[in-house]
């Protein structure tokens, strides 16, 4: 497991449901991987959830409330007529494993992703820094392609959603 992130664990109902309609709204749910080793031949695997806001109050907040960690970047508008400064909360680790259950009833337009990150989750127990057997890794792979389908912008695309009467 990774390094443990100091976090809070005492929260109101109130400060949890918030929290789930930041995620609908503003946040990303993410898992990634690397190839790793001389040929390729590992993964090396990352989660995590974000939210993204141009409020740095809200970040704060956050953070101030839940733990985790916030960054700021700068971002141009459209047409670059002028740059805004851009917040970033993120929780990973051991974090998104008390988080997601707590705001999982709460979620409507996130909530299969988050069933998908709590089942990712799942397999990081008791692993360690071992190289993960190939069977968590093809789990792994299923998930990250379950979470991207669930992600995709495109959900329309006739490629992604065949009709039941095309060949």
């Amino acid at each position: 497991m990774g390094k443990i992130v100091n976090f809070k664990t005492t929260h109101t109902i109130a400060e949890i449901a918030y929290l789930a309609g930041l995620i609908d709204g503003e946040g990303c749910i993410y898992i990634g991987h690397t190839k790793q080793g001389k040929y390729g031949t590992g993964y090396q695997w990352h989660s995590m959830l974000k939210i993204t806001s141009c409020d740095e109050e809200l970040i704060i907040w956050l953070e101030n409330t839940f733990g985790g960690s916030k960054d700021s970047r700068y971002r141009w508008t459209s047409k670059q007529k002028f740059t805004r400064p851009v917040y970033n909360w993120q929780a990973t680790g051991p974090m998104l494993d008390y988080i997601l259950p707590l705001v999982q009833p709460y979620l409507i337009i996130k909530k299969k992703q988050c069933d998908v990150m709590i089942r990712y989750r799942l397999t990081s127990k008791n692993i360690g820094s071992k190289r993960l057997p190939v069977e968590i890794n093809q789990q792994r792979l299923e998930l990250l392609s379950e979470l991207r389908n669930l992600n995709s912008r495109f959900h329309d695309h006739p490629l992604k959603n065949p009709s039941p009467l095309s060949p």
